[in-house]
């Protein structure tokens, strides 16, 4: 387990987790930063007694035995691959669907398995949760589906839309995110499925995969080895940023409270410039903070969105706290990557 065992017994233990009591939950992306934390807070929680039957899907079982290894709590393991045609195995009372390639370097590299990853991997799983009769599916979505409006200042609300470039490659991550929001609603819908859309910000944390490309975990990973962080960037974006066990925790408050068919941010009320979230970092691991450009490779992976800080109003009405702030986030991230390297 990657996240703080403290912290997470404590959240382990919050009302929002009751309702799986006795359930069965499908975690797919359950190696990925966000699914991997969500799966360690139902295993905190059926260790805690919640008798939580937990099912974790991937594209490798033994990948996943490896990460979780030192569960607290027995789970059983589902083959799913987003780019690959699935049917499911058997029933399940809940699903989060949190499987994307969603680092810069896939979206670059393969946009097109991007794209067709996003929007057949979720009509799978929502065909197959309507024709087994799930109780409720909690797809995770992206900030980036907001896309950018030229000035604006504000942080997103969920009812605002920004443009997004259909003819840029890079749109492929936020167009398929897009789409498959418009298909999780469309099947509520026709279907009568019970769907709820979560869309985190910059979900940073422990829970990082040695590949993830993305800045922050590019940074971690350099604070943990001791080596300066390097921003290609002036890093003036402001963005929101959420330790992995603060989105765990908020996926599992809009599992709980959400409203059908309605889609809620995955924010605190800080927001973080990438360059103040470089210098978190760099503190973090006492480690010399430089500058550089990027790459062109570099620059076409980057998200295009100006203004990426998101308004988390709708998540605190269903009474989600966070527990970290930016400072002490990444310290947690840093120290604890540490320690997996010991």
């Amino acid at each position: 387990m990657r996240l703080d065992p403290s912290r997470l017994a404590a959240s382990a233990e919050a009302d929002d987790l009751s309702m799986f009591k006795g359930a069965s939950v499908l975690v797919t992306g359950a190696s990925g930063l966000i699914g991997s934390a969500f799966a360690e807070l139902l295993l905190a929680a059926a260790a805690a007694g919640r008798r939580i039957e937990i099912v974790l899907a991937g594209r490798s079982e033994d990948s996943l035995r490896e990460r979780f290894s030192d569960a607290p709590a027995p789970w059983s393991f589902e083959r799913y691959d987003a780019s690959r045609p699935w049917r499911g195995s058997r029933s399940f009372d809940f699903i989060l669907h949190a499987a994307a390639p969603a680092h810069p370097a896939a979206i670059s590299e393969r946009p097109a398995d991007t794209l067709r990853a996003i929007v057949a991997g979720t009509d799978d799983v929502l065909r197959h949760a309507s024709a087994t009769g799930t109780s409720r599916v909690l797809f995770v979505s992206s900030s980036e589906v907001y896309g950018s409006i030229p000035g604006k200042k504000t942080p997103w609300r969920e009812d605002e839309q920004g443009l997004v470039p259909s003819l840029s490659p890079r749109s492929c991550y936020p167009q398929g995110k897009r789409a498959a929001e418009t298909l999780c609603v469309a099947m509520a819908a026709q279907s009568g499925l019970d769907v709820v859309i979560a869309r985190p910000g910059h979900v940073y944390g422990p829970t990082q995969t040695p590949s993830d490309s993305r800045a922050h975990a590019q940074f971690a990973r350099a604070a943990a080895r001791g080596e300066p962080i390097v921003l290609k960037s002036a890093g003036s974006q402001p963005r929101s940023y959420l330790h992995a066990l603060d989105a765990a925790t908020a996926l599992a408050a809009v599992f709980a409270h959400g409203t059908a068919a309605e889609v809620y941010n995955l924010a605190s009320a800080e927001i973080t410039t990438v360059r103040e979230m470089a210098e978190a970092f760099a503190a973090a691991g006492a480690v010399p903070l430089a500058f550089d450009l990027p790459t062109d490779t570099e620059s076409k992976a980057y998200n295009p969105m100006a203004m990426s800080a998101l308004d988390g109003s709708k998540l605190v009405a269903l009474r989600w706290k966070p527990l970290y702030r930016m400072v002490d986030g990444a310290a947690d991230t840093v120290g604890r990557l540490m320690s997996s390297r010991e």
